[in-house]
């Protein structure tokens, strides 16, 4: 019920009150998310350096590829990606489709390519990236 209450707290815009809904119950990236759309990203930045500085033996695992990936937003460093693609053995999907728009948007469209097909192996279920890994090939020709 918590969860879905910060749900619906984002969906009105009431993103502070939303973050202390999932900080709460420990729902960490969905936590960040919400303070980077209130604007806090410096206090997003702390949570996701905490996160990652880890509590091992937490009862909670934490998928911490993607509080990387969340990081790597905030800070648009796409070390912190491939970091995320490293820790999480190749599996991380996110990563690899992030890492694809951005060297689309720096017209790396080789790397865009490579990037969005590791993507797809792991999950095909994202048309706007598909979309954008098509540009992609067609600028390649």
């Amino acid at each position: 019920m918590i969860k879905e209450l910060g749900q619906m707290y984002c969906k009105l815009g009431i993103y502070v009150s939303a973050y202390e809904l999932y900080n709460e119950i420990e729902m960490y990236e969905d936590a960040v998310v919400c303070l980077c759309s209130a604007g806090r990203e410096t206090q997003a930045t702390a949570l996701c350096d905490k996160i990652l500085s880890g509590k091992k033996g937490s009862t909670l695992k934490i998928n911490q590829a993607n509080i990387l990936c969340c990081l790597g937003d905030i800070k648009r460093d796409p070390e912190l990606y491939m970091r995320a693609w490293e820790d999480s053995e190749h599996r991380c999907s996110r990563a690899m489709r992030t890492l694809g728009s951005y060297w689309f948007m720096k017209e790396e469209y080789q790397k865009s390519v490579e990037c969005f097909n590791l993507a797809f192996n792991i999950n095909k279920l994202y048309p706007k990236h598909w979309f954008t890994c098509g540009c992609a090939y067609m600028r390649l020709e």
